[in-house]
């Protein structure tokens, strides 16, 4: 069985934000939003679960473009960001 949520770190209870950061290991900003996922590996949903998550997804990516259109952020420093946040999350090899 399949579970998600997404929350907004400033709607969230203290102990509820507090449990993230420790998984995460560091501090949350309230600006931020937390989406969680909970699969069993290696099985293979439904169509309507793959459909479900699709929608979401779109829906997700939908806000991440009206936010970086309000506030004037270029594709290209949208996909710089991305990649800073990749290398400090997992440094390149060698």
């Amino acid at each position: 069985m399949e579970s998600m949520t997404d929350r907004n770190v400033s709607e969230m209870p203290a102990a509820e934000r507090k449990a993230i950061e420790g998984l995460l290991g560091h501090e949350l900003d309230p600006a931020q939003q937390v989406f969680i996922m909970a699969y069993t590996p290696n099985a293979v949903p439904s169509k309507a679960v793959r459909e479900a998550a699709r929608a979401s997804l779109q829906g997700t990516f939908a806000k991440i473009d009206e936010h970086a259109k309000a506030e004037g952020i270029t594709p290209e420093e949208a996909d710089a960001a991305l990649d800073e946040a990749i290398e400090q999350v997992q440094p390149r090899q060698g």
